[in-house]
């Protein structure tokens, strides 16, 4: 049972600003749908290689299939070099 107004989107937006985190300094990775509400507030959304097209969509960039290393991949390309 999960409360219905609660989502990842909440969730990322509640825990950056706990931390005094500007939402538009915030990266988040996912691959279902349960991750698209979090890509829609966060400023850095990156789709897994194994997300449904219609998440994928939802994400400014696309990395790896989990298979494929895609988490880390995106950790170093988009974070870490950034």
């Amino acid at each position: 049972m999960t409360n219905p107004t609660a989502d990842k989107g909440t969730a990322t937006h509640t825990i950056a600003k706990y931390y005094g985190v500007d939402i538009a300094d915030v990266c988040v990775l996912g691959d279902q749908a349960n991750d698209v509400p979090m890509f829609r507030v966060a400023g850095h959304s990156i789709a897994m290689g194994n997300a449904p097209p219609a998440v994928a969509a939802e994400a400014k960039q696309h990395t790896d299939t989990n298979e494929e290393d895609g988490w880390a991949k995106a950790i170093d390309r988009f974070v870490l070099t950034a």
